[in-house]
């Protein structure tokens, strides 16, 4: 064989032994095609484990609620001025232990009275509208002391008093001039009050008082009601009185 023809065998075997070529279309499809499957491999990948954990740790946790403030106690009320009968530093006349009367088992005593202009008082005690035409103020002190076996109770809203003739009805003073213990509670067997109250009267100045009568109601069992005791009326004199300072035991 001629090495021409040789040669063109050789030529023919190998072309036909190769792989096709291929056009630019189908370069081009499979390209596309490729990305075609990168792209759904990408999308269809499951997201790795690690950032669903920095996800959930960088979850802000909802706040804890916060404790609601406890109340604050409201202060204590302060104790008014009228806690105690009067001591003054001026003018003005006081008697301690004045008068006392028993029945029944009951004791009743006028402790201590006060006869005084209102100048000589804290005039913080005169901030009600009762007190403006009153000139002249009169201060009861009382005791009362169960010696009964049974609870006892005093009718004090209805306590009147007549000074120089000009008479005080201890009711329309309540919550005003009232102070000490309060004498219409029930007293137990054994036990006493000592309480009072603050009035005033605008027809005689301190120094024209002469005399002060007074009326307290009897007592009564606080449970049945029956009377334990009769009134008792006291009339006192009070010309010559001076300035009696005010006992301890009487605060």
């Amino acid at each position: 064989m001629k090495p021409i023809v040789l040669f063109f065998v050789i030529a023919i075997l190998l072309t036909s032994c190769s792989s096709p070529q291929l056009s630019n279309e189908d370069i081009q499809s499979t390209v596309g095609a490729g990305i075609e499957q990168t792209q759904a491999v990408n999308v269809t990948t499951p997201q790795s484990e690690e950032p669903s954990e920095i996800q959930a740790n960088t979850n802000t946790p909802h706040p804890t609620n916060t404790p609601r403030p406890t109340s604050t106690p409201r202060p204590s009320n302060t104790p008014e001025p009228t806690s105690t009968p009067t001591e003054l530093p001026g003018q003005g006349i006081a008697k301690n232990y004045v008068v006392s009367e028993e029945d029944g088992g009951v004791l009743v005593e006028v402790a201590r009275i006060v006869v005084a202009p209102k100048s000589a008082f804290d005039q913080d005690l005169f901030d009600d509208e009762i007190y403006d035409d009153k000139s002249t103020i009169v201060e009861f002190t009382f005791r009362f002391v169960n010696s009964t076996n049974e609870v006892i109770k005093f009718g004090y809203g209805s306590l009147t008093a007549s000074v120089n003739g000009e008479q005080v009805v201890f009711s329309d003073y309540s919550w005003r001039g009232d102070f000490g213990d309060e004498l219409d509670n029930d007293i137990l067997p054994g036990s006493y009050l000592i309480g009072g109250m603050r009035t005033g009267i605008k027809r005689s100045s301190w120094d024209e008082v002469t005399q002060i009568v007074i009326l307290v109601e009897g007592a009564y069992n606080s449970s049945t009601y029956d009377d334990v005791t009769k009134d008792f009326l006291f009339t006192i004199d009070v010309s010559g009185w001076t300035y009696e300072p005010l006992p301890d035991e009487l605060k």
